[in-house]
C-alpha cells in the first residue's frame, strides 16, 4: 500500500488506527500477519489437532483479510482528507473521521466463572447522556441549580442573537429593557417622579415608556400630584426636542430654537420668585437702577424712595380688551397678545416686636405685550413717614401672581438713626 505524503496530524491518525488494529489482533490471541516472516506461525500451526488446525487458519485468514481491509478504509481516509486540506484539524480520534471495520471484529474469549464454569454476563456501559441532557447532569454534578443554568443558557442565547443587530436594533431593545426595569421601580418606590424623569429621557430612543403621544399611562397619573404631572409633561416636550426624530436635528441652531421654546413649559412648573429687591433713589428700566448707599435713614423726617423688584416664574395669560394699556399695543385683536397681571404690597414692621409701623395697600400692575416676557419688573414710590423711632425695621415686600394665585416675598432691612452723620438717605 502506497501512502503520500501526509501532513502530522493525519500521519498520527493513520499510526493510531494500526496501533488500534494491533491491539485487536493481540487480543483475540494472533499477532498481524507478516509477509517476511511465517515461520512461527507454521512451526505452531504444526503442533496443533486437525480440528484445532482448521479453527486456526479459519481465525488467521480472518484476521488477514481484516488488516488488509483496515489498510484500505485507512488509504480512503487519507484519500479524502487530502481533498478536504483546508478544514480545521479535529480536536481528538472520536471525530479524525477514522472508518469503521468493514467486517466485524473478532470478540474476545468470554470470562468464566471458576466456580460454575459459566459466563459471566457483562454489565453494558450505561448511556452517555449528550447535549442539553450532558448539561444538566454536569449541572446536578456541581451542585448548580437547573433553574439557574435554564436562565444562564437563555441569556447566552439572548446575547448571541443580541451580537448580530446593529447598534441602530439594539439600541431601542436595550432601553425598552432598562424601561421595564425603571417602570418597576416607579410603580414601588417612595420617589417614582425621578424615574418617570429617566423614562421621559429614555423615550428619545424608544418611545411610548410613560404613554403614547402626549398622553402619560394611567398607572403615571396615578403616582404623582399635579405640580409633577405638570413637570413631567413639560419635560418630555423638552425632551422631544432632542429626539433623533425632531425636525432639523442635525441643526445646531434649529435644535438651540427648538429647546428654547420647550423650555417654557419646564420653567412654568416653578414657583414665583423675588429675585432682586432694593430702595433705589432712581431707576431707568429692568437692571438699570440707583439704589441708596445704604438703608439707614435718620429720624424724624420722611424719607422718600423707589422701591424696585424684580421677579421670576411668572404666568401669562390671554389680553382682555379692558386690560390697562391694551389700546396702546397695535391690533389688539391678534391672538399674539399676552398680558401679565399682579399685584405687590408693602408692610413695615419694627423687629423688636414685629408691630406694623407702616404699610401700602395691594397695587395691581397689568402688561400687555405681544410675546411673553422672559423678565418683569416693579416699582413702586414710597415715603417713610417721620414717626418712626429709632431702630431696626424690616420692608415686607409681598407679590402676587393674580393669573395662578401664586404668592412670592421678600424682606429689606432698614435701620433709623438719630445722628445724621450716620444716615446715608439723604435728599
Amino acid at each position: 500500500m502506497m501512502i503520500s505524503e501526509t501532513s502530522g496530524w493525519q500521519r498520527t491518525r493513520v499510526l493510531g488506527a494500526a496501533a488500534v488494529i494491533t491491539a485487536l489482533l493481540t487480543a483475540c490471541g494472533s499477532k498481524p500477519p507478516v509477509a517476511a516472516d511465517t515461520t512461527p506461525v507454521n512451526t505452531g500451526l504444526d503442533q496443533l489437532s486437525q480440528a484445532q488446525l482448521a479453527d486456526a487458519q479459519a481465525r488467521q485468514a480472518a484476521l488477514a483479510d481484516l488488516a488488509e481491509r483496515s489498510a484500505v478504509d485507512l488509504e480512503r481516509i487519507l484519500a479524502n482528507q487530502q481533498q478536504a486540506a483546508a478544514a480545521p484539524p479535529p480536536q481528538n480520534a472520536a471525530v479524525a473521521g477514522l472508518s469503521a471495520p468493514s467486517v466485524p471484529l473478532p470478540q474476545p474469549p468470554a470470562a468464566h466463572d471458576p466456580a460454575t464454569s459459566q459466563p459471566v454476563q457483562q454489565a453494558a456501559a450505561p448511556a452517555q447522556p449528550s447535549g442539553p441532557d450532558a448539561l444538566q447532569v454536569a449541572a446536578a454534578a456541581n451542585g448548580i441549580d437547573p433553574a439557574v443554568l435554564a436562565a444562564a443558557i437563555a441569556a447566552a442565547q439572548q446575547a448571541q442573537q443580541t451580537s448580530d443587530r446593529s447598534p441602530s436594533e439594539k439600541i431601542p431593545q436595550l432601553a425598552a429593557d432598562l424601561g421595564t426595569l425603571i417602570r418597576q421601580r416607579a410603580e414601588t418606590g417612595p420617589s417614582p417622579l425621578a424615574d418617570y424623569l429617566m423614562l421621559a429621557s429614555l423615550e428619545t430612543a424608544q418611545p411610548g415608556l410613560l404613554g403614547e403621544g402626549g398622553t402619560l399611562s394611567g398607572n403615571v397619573s396615578a403616582r404623582l400630584s399635579s405640580p409633577e404631572l405638570q413637570l413631567l409633561t413639560a419635560f418630555r416636550t423638552f425632551i422631544a426636542a432632542l429626539g433623533p426624530g425632531a425636525a432639523g436635528a442635525a441643526d445646531p441652531v434649529a435644535t438651540a430654537g427648538r429647546l428654547a421654546e420647550a423650555f417654557g413649559p419646564v420653567t412654568a412648573v416653578l414657583p414665583l420668585r423675588v429675585s432682586d429687591a432694593r430702595l433705589c433713589t432712581r431707576v431707568m428700566g429692568f437692571g438699570a437702577f440707583a439704589p441708596f448707599p445704604s438703608n439707614v435713614f435718620q429720624a424724624g423726617r420722611p424719607q422718600p424712595a423707589i422701591v424696585y423688584v424684580e421677579i421670576d416664574h411668572f404666568t401669562h395669560r390671554p389680553a382682555k380688551s379692558s386690560d390697562p394699556g391694551v389700546s396702546d399695543v397695535p391690533t389688539f385683536n391678534t391672538p399674539e397678545l399676552w398680558a401679565v397681571e399682579v399685584s405687590q404690597e408693602l408692610n413695615l414692621h419694627q423687629d423688636s416686636d414685629g408691630s406694623l409701623q407702616w404699610r401700602q395697600a395691594p397695587q395691581v400692575v397689568i402688561e400687555a405685550s405681544r410675546r411673553q416676557r422672559r423678565d418683569f419688573y416693579l416699582i413702586q414710590q414710597i415715603e417713610l413717614p417721620p414717626t418712626l423711632t429709632v431702630g431696626n425695621y424690616s420692608l415686607k415686600i409681598t407679590v402676587r401672581d393674580r393669573i395662578n394665585d401664586a404668592v412670592a416675598e421678600a424682606v429689606i432691612p432698614i435701620q433709623i438713626v438719630a445722628d445724621a452723620n450716620l444716615a446715608s438717605g439723604q435728599n
